[in-house]
């Protein structure tokens, strides 16, 4: 059938250079390899991608981008291969060639699920965490980003520290509670009257130059909060939650007496620790899995009315922002 193609049309436009042009929302059902389970699994993907257009030429073929994707992913066995920037890699050289383009722009959005245990109990509960990928081909260069979003729990460190049951108690009081047992006067040092938490989100997004694992991230931003958080929770380990959250650690009461436990990196943090937190962690990556990082934390205040988040934004002071 001969239908007219005016997307080809040289004429009868305005000969304007457009940096950007391409789909989005396009919607896919993508399997993927899940390093943690060790097999594969299917999500939904959200695909974007975009490209140049020089001023000589009116349009691109939008529909020869959903086909190429289709066929990428129907016709190669990514689910095989643990680098999850494989599938995209290829897509934005088969789309290069198609547009006939020295620029290519690709995204895919999925919610990728992990099996993690509650802290105490060790029961298994499933939660998502949010992946974002993306990929910019210029030329003969290919640019890979990471991006995950992971939500934990904070405990403002202000809050702990005017509620302690030792700052509020007089001399006399104090020199009481020192004479008390060493176990006993651990207790009643570290006891306070409670204080505030935050829902608290982290969203890092890394340049990638080298393998990385999705599972590898996920322990290292929950490392960052005050103390990881969990869809299912019994009492033991609420017990837990709240205390490492307050005190950086739990009594542990198999013990006679009870017996305090550290947990590292846990316990009071303002969002700027939990930025901090996570920048320090990955200063050990640059250059070695990424080259560049940007870390945004948004707690969701407690105390006050409307909608009022704490923010912090800390980048590696290279070329991302």
């Amino acid at each position: 059938m001969n239908l007219p193609d005016m997307q080809k049309s040289t004429s009868g436009f305005k000969q304007i250079p457009i940096k950007k042009v391409g789909m989005r929302n396009v919607e896919l059902p993508l399997q993927i390899f899940h390093t943690g389970l060790q097999k594969t699994i299917e999500v939904k993907g959200n695909f974007s991608s975009y490209c140049n257009l020089v001023e000589s030429v009116k349009g691109i073929n939008m529909s020869r981008i959903s086909r190429t994707l289709i066929d990428v992913i129907e016709n190669n066995d990514f689910f095989q291969n643990k680098n999850i920037f494989a599938m995209m890699e290829l897509f934005s050289n088969t789309l290069k060639e198609a547009h006939e383009t020295d620029n290519i722009f690709t995204k895919v959005k999925f919610d990728y699920p992990i099996y993690t245990a509650s802290p105490y109990t060790t029961l298994s509960s499933p939660e998502y965490a949010h992946i974002v990928l993306e990929t910019i081909l210029e030329q003969d260069t290919l640019k890979k980003y990471l991006t995950v979003s992971r939500v934990g729990m904070s405990l403002c460190p202000c809050s702990k520290e005017m509620s302690l049951l030792k700052n509020n108690l007089c001399e006399s009081d104090l020199a009481l509670v020192n004479s008390l047992p060493e176990n006993l006067k651990n207790v009643i040092l570290q006891a306070g009257f409670g204080a505030h938490n935050q829902r608290s989100h982290i969203d890092l997004t890394l340049e990638v130059i080298d393998s990385i694992t999705l599972e590898d991230i996920f322990v290292l931003l929950d490392k960052a909060f005050s103390c990881p958080t969990k869809t299912v929770l019994k009492r033991p380990d609420e017990k837990y939650e709240t205390e490492v959250s307050y005190m950086g650690g739990f009594f542990d009461t198999t013990y006679n007496p009870p017996k305090f436990v550290h947990v590292e990196g846990s316990g009071p943090k303002f969002v700027e620790d939990i930025a901090r937190d996570v920048a320090d962690q990955l200063q050990e990556q640059l250059d070695v899995s990424i080259s560049d990082y940007v870390i945004v934390v948004n707690n969701d205040e407690s105390i006050h009315s409307g909608d009022i988040l704490a923010t912090a934004v800390l980048t590696a002071g290279r070329k991302l922002s």
